[in-house]
């Protein structure tokens, strides 16, 4: 089920800078406040009704709490906010091991309802035998205190096209920098401390409150860097820690963007190998080379002549081939299909059987507004803030360009290229230092994923410490979800032990007839 966005939270976006000297622990821990949960989070509105018995159940024990911490560490005694989390108890309560803080990754995700998603899941529902799983809303979403700025005029005015000239992307530069400061002006109290340092001192205030002596922590995407960051400032309080798709220890935009970018044109390369291996379904080559040639030529036809079909809204362009190949392996069935189907077609038909429900626009789903107390999946202007917070990487115009143009020039995911500087005239907080410590931690980092390159892993490890487990995938955050990886996280968490150095994941050759949505 899917009451908050899936542990893949494709979203990694910005992970930087960290840590100086601990704040000196309060001499009373802060005071909770349980309040009952919710009922946008008790009903049953939302839940499959295949899964509406057990979710009752789990959310009949769950406990929603509340409590005050400074806006900013450095001035205990200023302005305060509200941070907002769940404790769903552990159900053996004989064996408990403890609590184990939960994170979904953004920055900008909720993890209000993680506790009750990892509960219900099977391949992770061990977890919740042993262990209360605590679910922070980080400052500035949902529960917590949110994160808001309207998205100023000079920034919705701009000219954003996909492709800009260099004219453009100068308006588009200047825009963004006038945006950031409009918005800094109006919030910038609130948005410059919503830092990592801040929301991992959130959750030690959660901690000390709760009146656990240490703490364990499951982070996924940008829940990696959250749990760095908490190692870090808190090595002594930490008792058991996973991060999985791991974060790079230091974040600068520029690197980031194009390490990404590359390994998804690897990944491309990958798909052209498996389409060779099935050309007698998919016709496109015997040799990944061949393969290749035939992708460029289809992207070309249809950057030249978009496919006009009757029953779609708009010409489709090659933007889909370059889509098609940018897709972890789980997907490439469903991608290949489309793109057969898009060489194969003629203007004036009908749309083909799987070009359509990709891009037919059959929208089903329930239009109907979530409650007015409704958990915040995703907090847009926190991601932002948190993003450009903590980016030391440059900001200038002639760096965001030159790197836009270097990405347009990959062979078949450069047009996916974007030109961006969404952090221009926003500058970084301050910067800090990762710590390195003995304490227990398993860092699992994806061999071919494109979202958490493999090499920040192990970057990670060197600045951290821990143990690398290597996930034989390219799927972000698959660990919580594949039946061989989950079963040495919830052994992790239980034993203390990690029992084998790889894992399988989702795997990297799919069959043909596995066509996913």
């Amino acid at each position: 089920m899917n009451l908050t966005r899936t542990l893949a939270l494709a979203g990694l976006a910005s992970l930087a800078g960290a840590i100086v000297v601990a704040a000196p622990a309060a001499a009373e821990p802060p005071a909770i406040v349980w309040a009952a949960c919710p009922d946008a989070v008790t009903n049953t509105d939302r839940v499959p009704p295949e899964d509406v018995d057990q979710y009752r159940a789990l959310v009949s024990t769950l406990q929603c709490g509340t409590l005050r911490v400074p806006l900013d560490y450095r001035r205990p005694n200023g302005r305060s906010i509200t941070i907002g989390f769940t404790r769903l108890p552990a159900a053996d309560h004989a064996h408990r091991q403890g609590a184990l803080a939960v994170n979904p990754g953004g920055p900008g995700g909720s993890g209000y309802l993680m506790p009750l998603e990892l509960a219900m899941s099977p391949t992770t529902a061990g977890l919740h035998d042993t262990y209360d799983m605590i679910g922070l809303d980080p400052r500035g979403v949902g529960y917590s205190t949110r994160a808001t700025c309207e998205e100023p005029q000079s920034l919705a005015a701009a000219n954003r096209p996909d492709a800009p000239t260099r004219d453009e992307a100068l308006e588009m530069y200047n825009a963004m920098v006038a945006g950031n400061r409009e918005c800094l002006a109006h919030q910038g109290e609130f948005l410059r401390q919503v830092t990592t340092e801040n929301i991992s001192r959130d959750l030690d205030a959660v901690r000390a409150g709760l009146g656990e002596r240490r703490i364990s922590f499951l982070g996924v995407s940008w829940g990696t860097w959250f749990g760095a960051v908490y190692r870090s400032l808190f090595p002594a309080r930490v008792d058991r820690m996973w991060i999985d798709s791991t974060a790079p220890p230091r974040f600068y935009g520029d690197q980031f963007i194009t390490a990404r970018s590359t390994a998804t044109e690897a990944g491309a390369d990958r798909m052209t190998a498996w389409l060779a291996e099935h050309d007698d379904v998919y016709r496109f080559g015997t040799t990944a080379a061949a393969v290749k040639a035939a992708l460029l030529a289809l992207e070309q036809s249809l950057t030249d002549h978009p496919r006009v079909f009757t029953d779609l809204p708009k010409p489709v362009d090659a933007m889909v081939v370059a889509l098609s190949t940018a897709q972890p392996s789980p997907v490439w069935p469903l991608a290949a299909l489309v793109m057969t189907e898009l060489r194969d077609s003629h203007d004036g038909t009908p749309a083909p059987l799987h070009v359509k429900a990709v891009l037919g626009g059959d929208d089903r789903g329930d239009d109907t507004p979530p409650p007015a107390d409704a958990p915040q999946d995703f907090n847009d202007v926190m991601n932002h803030a948190a993003i450009c917070n903590e980016d030391f990487g440059r900001r200038d115009f002639d760096t965001a360009w030159d790197t836009y143009q270097q990405l347009r020039e990959l062979p078949l995911t450069g047009m996916l290229a974007r030109f961006g500087a969404d952090c221009a005239g926003w500058d970084p907080v301050r910067p800090v230092n990762l710590r390195y410590s003995p304490g227990s931690l398993v860092l699992s980092g994806h061999r071919d994923e494109s979202v958490s390159v493999y090499p920040w892993t192990i970057e990670m490890q060197h600045a951290i410490g821990g143990t690398v487990l290597t996930v034989n995938d390219d799927v972000h955050g698959s660990v919580p979800r594949t039946q061989d990886c989950s079963n040495l996280l919830v052994g992790y968490f239980r034993t203390g032990v990690l029992s084998a150095r790889h894992c399988e994941g989702e795997g990297e050759n799919p069959d043909p007839s596995e066509v996913r949505d």
